[in-house]
């Protein structure tokens, strides 16, 4: 998933458990990139 986006790359999941997790990102958004970004150094999210 991208995370910036919240668009699915690769793979796939059924639809409830997709729109579940969607729902989920978009209401943490703010909580998702600087807690990638504090976890995965390497690999910021502008």
């Amino acid at each position: 998933m991208e995370i910036a986006t919240l668009e699915i790359l690769r793979g796939k999941l059924a639809r409830k458990a997709q729109d579940t997790a969607l729902e989920w990102a978009h209401k943490n958004k703010a909580t998702i990139a600087p807690e990638w970004n504090r976890t995965n150094p390497r690999f910021p999210i502008a």
